[in-house]
């Protein structure tokens, strides 16, 4: 799953640029990358969650999510430099070259013993049976992955207008500082594996004081409107916020592994994640 994602989203995407001209093609295409690049978050925690303990794999987690957050900076920093075309080829190729180093490793992974795939009966329930899930309190992390979506994607898709139409900077000041706030986003990994771990691997206390740090902030952006303040307390929002989401990937998804379901439990939240921010995207536009 892993390496037919990446290839088959680089091809996707490098034909991109080739169909533009053509909305429903343009569409299709945009689409279906999308899709094969959903095949590699899921199947990549399971890899990591049942090879290595909770504590181990929480810190892996952190360097793939670290690499997810930055990405949208990188993109953003080669379209100053490149025409779009550029930019599409390029992260086409990398996905394309991505697949087939990934292939090479892993291969050499599995006959080395570093990754191994537990049988059936080494899980304490079948695949088949998700009822385990509830009392592994998917719910509340239903809801988790629902709020911290929200603020993921539709919060910081809509920041550049924020900056420009609330706040009042131009055009150009709102690229520059978005681009900045961007990169510091990318810290809330690091901050919620640090949270963790100092609370001593205390799950549910680390997710509270995420969310009710988030909240103060959020509140101090509503109250305060002072553009540079206001900036700040949104952007210290945002990253409380995604500590929790990034808890939530990197702490609570990996301790699924004994029940056999880390990817499909990562796969689903995922989706309310994405769905969650796909409807509240509709309600700011507003």
């Amino acid at each position: 799953m892993l390496v037919l994602g990446l290839l088959f989203s680089g091809i996707f995407q490098f034909v991109l640029p080739f169909v533009l001209e053509n909305a429903l093609l343009s569409v299709i295409s945009y689409g279906i990358s999308g899709f094969f690049l959903s095949m590699i978050y899921a199947p990549m925690t399971k890899v990591v969650a049942e090879n290595n303990d909770v504590l181990t794999s929480s810190r892996i987690s952190v360097a793939y999510n670290f690499s997810s957050y930055f990405g949208s900076p990188v993109a953003g920093l080669l379209s100053t430099f490149l025409i779009w075309q550029a930019v599409i080829y390029s992260s086409s190729i990398a996905l394309i070259a991505m697949s087939f180093i990934l292939l090479y490793f892993f291969f050499r992974f599995e006959r080395s013993g570093i990754i191994n795939y537990p049988k059936k009966e080494n899980v304490i329930v079948k695949k088949s049976n998700y009822s385990v899930l509830f009392k592994r309190q998917i719910i509340k992390y239903s809801f988790v992955s629902i709020i911290t979506g929200i603020v993921r994607t539709s919060v910081v898709f809509w920041l550049p207008t924020y900056i420009n139409k609330y706040l009042n900077f131009s055009v150009e000041t709102s690229t520059l500082l978005f681009t900045i706030v961007s990169f510091i986003l990318c810290i809330s990994t690091f901050i919620a594996l640090f949270l963790y771990e100092r609370l001593r691997q205390n799950l549910n206390l680390s997710l509270f004081i995420s969310f009710v740090l988030s909240a103060v902030f959020f509140l101090l952006t509503f109250l305060i409107g002072l553009p540079f303040l206001n900036l700040i307390f949104i952007s210290l929002a945002i990253i409380f916020s995604n500590c929790a989401s990034n808890l939530m990937w990197n702490v609570y998804c990996p301790s699924l592994a004994d029940t056999g379901l880390v990817s499909s439990a990562t796969g689903y939240l995922d989706f309310l994640s994405y769905l969650a921010a796909a409807v509240a995207n509709i309600l700011f536009a507003n």
